[in-house]
């Protein structure tokens, strides 16, 4: 009863063998706790197999081709629309050679939940990572607010304001604000955010996970 479990040097399926007979006892709290070092081990295999899959020198490929095309994206000033197309092509070409593994789409949702909760074993660190987002959001809400306002405005702003009144950026707003209000779930809130739909978008399916990770964490924290 009272043995020391190194779960840093335990197999994965020894720590499952040893979660499933807390569970069997309803010991949530010890269940929980291996549950979480199975999660992480599960995460160092999954993240090994894609390195087997991927070679490095192919990903490598990828990476220093996507640095070239943001450098081409920045200044080339005249072929803003050009770049901005074969940067998204790529960048989607990239995400579907990537997705199509198994593999990296179990790493991919394994990561993201390592990150915000750590597997569920804190509740706090979504927590500053909700309120945190919530101020960025509130950020990009004013900046946006400033950008158009007539009042006198900071020369940041002023650039910026440049920037989004070109043609290509005012056709690509359009384009994804007319999607993003498009979406049954998200429409009615989206009514006031007119200009920034698609942003807001982002927020809300972002803050719909933190919340569900909170969730998820207050749960596994308070189960006995």
């Amino acid at each position: 009863m009272n043995a020391d479990i190194n779960t840093k040097y335990t197999d994965r399926e020894t720590l499952r063998i040893i979660k499933n007979s807390f569970e069997k006892v309803n010991n949530k709290i010890e269940a929980n706790k291996f549950f979480i070092s199975e999660m992480k081990y599960y995460k160092i295999n999954i993240k090994s197999n894609i390195s087997d899959k991927i070679p490095f020198f192919y990903r490598a490929k990828i990476i220093l081709l996507v640095i070239i095309l943001t450098i081409v994206l920045l200044i080339s000033i005249k072929m803003w629309m050009a770049s901005l197309v074969i940067f998204l092509l790529l960048f989607i070409v990239t995400l579907i050679a990537f997705f199509s593994l198994d593999d990296f789409s179990s790493y991919f949702v394994l990561c993201a939940n390592y990150y915000i909760s750590r597997f569920g074993e804190s509740y706090i660190q979504p927590f500053i990572i909700f309120l945190s987002s919530i101020g960025v959001y509130t950020g990009i809400l004013e900046v946006h607010k400033y950008i158009f306002s007539e009042e006198p405005i900071a020369r940041y702003v002023v650039s910026l304001r440049n920037f989004v009144t070109q043609d290509w950026f005012i056709f690509l707003s359009k384009l994804l604000n007319a999607c993003a209000a498009n979406v049954p779930l998200f429409s009615k809130a989206l009514e006031k955010k007119s200009g920034i739909e698609f942003i807001s978008l982002l927020f809300f399916i972002w803050f719909g996970i933190l919340t569900w990770q909170i969730i998820i964490a207050v749960k596994r924290n308070t189960q006995h």
